[in-house]
């Protein structure tokens, strides 16, 4: 039988695409490193002390994989309907908005590079 758990980030080894998880529920325990969950091989490690959703396989608590963070108070969907929003960091993002057709990239600082021109520019 498989199990689903909530635990946090501890540590990230960007280089594998890995994390340990610490449960609160069970005094401290530390994972040992499990790869998290791409989404289209999108590079998106969670950050340290996010909370995430653990897939353990039928073998026991010892293989499973990281499969995203979780919504709740500290870090909130703050959703809309027919809008698109990846958050990079804190006050960082990317929006799209259905509504509009609009496409905000959000950041201090914006470049973009391409080997082709850009048709309107």
């Amino acid at each position: 039988m498989s199990d689903i758990r909530i635990g946090k980030i501890s540590s990230v080894n960007y280089q594998t695409g890995m994390a340990k998880v610490l449960y609160d529920d069970r005094e401290g325990t530390v994972t040992k490193e499990l790869p998290y969950l791409s989404m289209n091989n999108e590079v998106c490690p969670p950050n340290p002390g996010a909370k995430v959703a653990i897939a353990y396989f039928s073998n026991g608590q010892t293989d499973g994989v990281i499969l995203g963070t979780v919504f709740n108070q500290e870090n909130p969907a703050g959703g809309s309907k027919g809008v698109y929003k990846k958050k990079i960091r804190e006050n960082v993002f990317i929006q799209y908005d259905d509504a509009t057709q609009t496409l905000t990239v959000h950041a201090p600082h914006v470049r973009i590079v391409s080997d082709n021109q850009i048709a309107g520019w």
